[in-house]
């Protein structure tokens, strides 16, 4: 068992969950079920972790399915709130996102390449309408994939822990910028 992993994981079930149900509660659907999806995957991978290791058969699909499908509907959600997009519009999105997705099960290129864009339109939506928190959120999602193993490496510091933490972070200050004024 990892229990650091479990934890930190636990840590990010709780910030993606809570701040999920809190979006959807202010109005946001699709952006707070991008962060529910992530709060899932997080809940199950501190069950993995903490109390049944076979649980990884679960854990990992749905890490694959935050990384493809909710991290781009947070950053859609964010786009939606900058610039006005219609809810079917959103939800047309969603199916297209879920259509994509199933085209390309296990290519961690994909979801590397479609969190990376939900995060980036989220970003540059955000920046737009001043939305700081959602800026932060998006700027720390990006930095956990791409400038966190090196630096975990370099430092000999566990990846999987610090990833998690710097997520749960991340995730609350996504759902702040999800959020109304």
């Amino acid at each position: 068992m990892d229990y650091a992993a479990g934890l930190t994981d636990l840590v990010l079930a709780v910030a993606a969950l809570g701040g999920g149900l809190g979006v959807i509660k202010r109005g946001e659907r699709v952006g707070g079920l991008g962060l529910i999806l992530l709060g899932l995957a997080a809940g199950l991978g501190a069950v993995r972790f903490c109390l049944w290791a076979d649980a990884a058969v679960l854990h990992d699909p749905a890490s694959w399915m935050a990384g493809v499908i909710g991290l781009p509907l947070v950053g859609l959600g964010m786009v939606g709130r900058s610039w006005s997009i219609p809810e079917g519009a959103k939800w047309v999105a969603v199916a297209m996102l879920i259509v994509v997705a199933a085209a390309f099960p296990d290519h961690e290129e994909y979801r590397v390449a479609a969190a990376g864009a939900g995060m980036l339109g989220g970003l540059v939506a955000s920046a737009v309408g001043r939305r700081w928190s959602g800026v932060g959120g998006c700027v720390l999602v990006l930095a956990a994939g791409l400038a966190l193993p090196p630096v975990c490496d370099a430092l000999g510091v566990d990846f999987i822990p610090s990833f998690h933490l710097v997520m749960a972070v991340a995730a609350w200050l996504l759902s702040r910028g999800l959020s109304p004024r």
